[in-house]
Order: structure tokens, then C-alpha cells, then sequence
């Protein structure tokens, strides 16, 4: 993994939003199903907010910035 983007989920994982917060209290130390979820797993050349490998499922959190139009052409492309 390109060390510039373990800075950079470091980081997102510093500065999570309130909802990111919650969710990964739920999420975190196997708690639900005891699955294994990771926060900030970079995935390609995205970064997903929380990803469990057993079931190969990724679980993104959208705030306010994805109405931006910017934003919503990523997203676009993060979900094809």
C-alpha cells in the first residue's frame, strides 16, 4: 500500500465525522456478527469508510459534501 494513502486514512480516521463515529462504535471489535470491519480501508484509488473482508462488503457513510456537484461524480464512479 503507497504510504501517501496510509497517511491520508490515518488522517480520515482522525477526523471522522458524528455519524462515522457511531457507526464505527457499532461496527468495531466484532460486534456485530463478529465480522471484522476495518475503518478508512483504501480500496483501489478510493478510500471506503468501513469494509469487512470476510463478506467483501463496503459501507460508505455520505455527509453534506456529497451534494456538492463535484462530489456527486465521484460518488458516482466510488459505487459503479
Amino acid at each position: 500500500m503507497d504510504s501517501g494513502r496510509v497517511v491520508s486514512s490515518r488522517g480520515l480516521r482522525r477526523t471522522q465525522t458524528l455519524a462515522e463515529h457511531r457507526a464505527w462504535y457499532l461496527l468495531r471489535d466484532r460486534l456485530v456478527a463478529r465480522l471484522k470491519f476495518r475503518r478508512q480501508q483504501p480500496i483501489d484509488h478510493y478510500t471506503i469508510d468501513f469494509y469487512c473482508p470476510k463478506l467483501r462488503l463496503a459501507v460508505e457513510l455520505d455527509g453534506g459534501v456529497h451534494s456538492q456537484p463535484s462530489q456527486l461524480k465521484r460518488d458516482k464512479e466510488k459505487d459503479e
